[in-house]
């Protein structure tokens, strides 16, 4: 039976307000404006725990309880993939806690049932919408009917003419509609469908295409005349995924009115999969691609309302390279005010949150699939260094992963390299990782590291020793000393094996 309460208009406006500078600029101090806001609403109404959860999160001020409950209200909810998210974060940090193993695998076995019925869907909407122009771009739009002919407008002055615009309006104003139709044009495809986010509205479009590459535009940004040509160039010579740099067009709401108070490019990366661990370094409306790659990868999540498109690209970047383009080609729009997505920075910092915890969580889980396959033989070095390079984004913990392998193997340059990054970066620590590495490799591996251990040691001193000539002097004999005293320790613990097996 569902609860009701009541509360004054004030009370109301006080609450909408505190929810509306929270979002915009999520602080500690916001927080707790939002809650004694809120009140004794927080216990009847779902939603304001919710909101007081994901903040916490976004905040890092979060315990295991918080998770538990977004945990439990996104799986109330039928959010399966963010529900999937926040177990995950907690499986980072209890990872032998049997009932949440239980509750992450039913979870996962439902996504996947699902994700299976999607896939199927794919293939047999693209069977009938084959394509016949080369590119189409998906631009959904909800209630900014001010912004969206600007966006059309773009897309119209593209010297690349082969495309068609599929604009889909998720259950928004229909005061949209007399601005497309003012266009007058063929190119322009439009859908209006119920309210379901913008992960929805999405895939809508993108089963609707009738194309053979895919490219992207929020109702508020603008591509300039040459991005669409840039880009298929591109995807024309035998490319999966391309994306150029954008300017972003920084905004604020004073006055009445939007006033644009920076305009730079933020974001300009080469392609590293394993970054996409870390966070999302391609804006939307950056990237186009080849439309069949849905047929593998899937579509958009609809369980997540931001950072939708940081989640497809991990996982593209499993399967695929992309092409980085470093020209600008477009621009986005970035505004902190009450209807704007990019302004809604508790959900963008909480489900980026959750997103990095997710893709931490599949890096520890491949790579104890690949060190177990490498052992039994399934898999060669290669194949084991490069798909923990397209997953991992802590090049020292790669290096951790990597070094008993490398030694076991006597791939001796590989090691080599791992040795003096960790040693460089973490000293002690890599001390201690070797010593833990002595009953897992060879006598001839464990001299070649701690050789390579002097030798570094030998560089600091050199590096930083130069103006204390006692302490330098002291450093190189000692390390000899620690050199040799191992080397005899190692072969003095190995004659008593030898004289047993004699």
């Amino acid at each position: 039976m569902t609860q009701k309460y009541e509360t004054d208009p004030d009370s109301q406006v006080e609450t909408a307000e505190a929810i509306y500078f929270l979002q915009t600029d999520p602080t500690a101090e916001n927080l707790m404006k939002f809650l004694a806001a809120a009140g004794s609403q927080m216990d009847l109404n779902p939603k304001f725990q919710f909101i007081a959860a994901k903040a916490k999160v976004a905040l890092g001020i979060s315990d295991p309880a918080t998770h538990y409950f977004l945990l439990n209200y996104f799986e109330d909810i039928g959010n399966v993939y963010a529900a999937i998210c926040c177990a995950e974060s907690l499986l980072l940090e209890d990872e032998k806690n049997e009932v949440l193993i239980g509750k992450h695998a039913m979870l996962l076995a439902d996504y996947n049932d699902n994700k299976k019925k999607e896939l199927a869907q794919i293939r047999e909407t693209f069977i009938k919408n084959r394509p016949d122009v080369t590119i189409s771009i998906i631009m959904p739009t909800y209630n900014r009917h001010q912004y969206i002919g600007r966006a059309i407008e773009s897309v119209m002055n593209q010297t690349f003419r082969d495309y068609e615009i599929i604009i889909v309006n998720d259950g928004g104003s229909r005061e949209c509609e007399a601005i497309i139709e003012s266009f007058q044009s063929e190119k322009i495809r439009y859908l209006y469908v119920e309210h379901g986010g913008l992960s929805l509205a999405l895939n809508h479009g993108i089963l609707a295409s009738r194309s053979k590459y895919i490219a992207y535009l929020d109702d508020d940004d603008r591509y300039f005349p040459d991005h669409l040509q840039t880009l298929v160039s591109a995807l024309e010579s035998s490319c999966t995924f391309v994306y150029s740099d954008a300017f972003r067009a920084f905004h604020v709401y004073e006055d009445n009115k939007w006033n644009q108070i920076s305009k730079t490019v933020e974001l300009s990366y080469d392609f590293d999969p394993a970054r996409f661990t870390e966070n999302n370094y391609i804006p939307i409306l950056c990237m186009a691609h080849r439309r069949d790659c849905f047929q593998q990868i899937g579509l958009f999540e609809r369980d997540l309302p931001n950072a939708m498109d940081w989640d497809l690209w991990a996982k593209a970047a499993k399967l695929y390279d992309f092409k980085h383009l470093k020209k600008v080609t477009c621009i986005y729009e970035y505004r902190l005010g009450p209807d704007s997505l990019s302004g809604r920075q508790v959900d963008n910092l909480f489900f980026g949150i959750i997103l990095r915890k997710h893709h931490q969580y599949l890096t520890r889980r491949v790579a104890i699939e690949l060190s177990n396959k490498f052992g039994r033989g399934l898999i060669g070095y290669s194949e084991l260094e490069n798909t923990m390079l397209r997953y991992h984004c802590d090049k020292d913990q790669i290096a951790e992963l990597l070094l008993h392998v490398t030694l076991a193997e006597r791939k001796w340059h590989h090691a080599y390299s791992f040795i003096t990054k960790l040693a460089r970066e973490h000293p002690k620590r890599t001390f201690f990782t070797l010593r833990r590495l002595n009953s897992k490799i060879s006598i001839p591996a464990q001299f070649f590291s701690f050789f390579i251990l002097f030798f570094i040691s030998f560089e600091y001193a050199l590096k930083y020793g130069t103006r204390k000539y006692r302490v330098t002097l002291m450093i190189i004999p000692i390390a000899l000393f620690i050199l040799v005293f191992w080397v005899i320790l190692l072969f003095s613990t190995a004659m008593p094996l030898r004289k047993e097996r004699n």
